[in-house]
């Protein structure tokens, strides 16, 4: 079955031409970070979010067929890898060869609409061609995001995540709550021993960045020899 033109909407009755089978979802450093620290903590690029210089988020691509079709709809989402992984990344990230690395493992951080919170999933982020963000595959499970990889998604939840997109309505609702300001009290740095002022997000003597527990993020992967 090929995919249609366009549809006739059951929320405004307007048929619409042309229907987006790619669907973006934000960076989720807003799950971790304050608001009002993002600034200081976090740096966000169109490929990959660093939160304090040690979790790394990366774009990625995940594709999902469509049942009893030929195509398929994708989500923009990120994935938490190491900084091992991040640094070889950005090694290969122009390498003609790097599509034959070995893939990534990594965990999904994106919640993807009509299913069982997806965030925490075990993937794996395989390699593309030179300057195209990588791929990722959940790993086998019990969650349904698994099969609607293996084995496809009905047509009708594709034709209502394009209806919602076509309306400019997020595919999937955003939070309502945000994670607390950190305190501002003084800090021990790790490295040279020194007092630094809590408004200091990296030491004053030797750069090192504050150290922070992240739940969800901190001791998810060994620490870089």
């Amino acid at each position: 079955m090929s995919i249609p033109n366009g549809f006739r909407c059951v929320g405004c009755g307007e048929f619409h031409e042309g229907l987006p089978q790619s669907f973006f979802l934000p960076a989720p450093w807003y799950e971790f970070v304050h608001p009002e620290e993002r600034e200081q903590r976090v740096l966000l690029g169109e490929d990959l979010c660093d939160i304090d210089g040690e979790h790394y988020f990366v774009r990625a691509h995940l594709n999902l067929k469509i049942l009893d079709s030929e195509s398929q709809v994708g989500f923009t989402v990120w994935v938490h890898i190491s900084g091992v992984d991040v640094q070889h990344m950005e090694e290969h990230w122009q390498d003609d060869e790097r599509i034959h690395e070995p893939p990534y493992a990594g965990w999904l951080r994106s919640r993807l609409p009509d299913f069982a919170d997806t965030r925490g999933l075990a993937v794996n982020l395989q390699h593309a061609s030179p300057g195209v963000v990588p791929m990722a595959f959940v790993k086998p499970s019990d969650h349904p995001l698994f099969a609607a990889q293996q084995f496809g998604i009905a047509r009708e939840l594709w034709l209502k995540w394009a209806a919602a997109s076509l309306h400019g309505i997020p595919v999937i609702e955003p939070l309502t709550t945000m994670p607390p300001a950190s305190e501002n009290q003084d800090w021990i740095c790790h490295s040279c021993a020194s007092t630094v002022p809590g408004t200091m997000e990296s030491c004053w003597q030797c750069e090192e960045n504050r150290p922070r527990s992240i739940p969800g993020l901190s001791g998810v992967f060994p620490p870089a020899p």
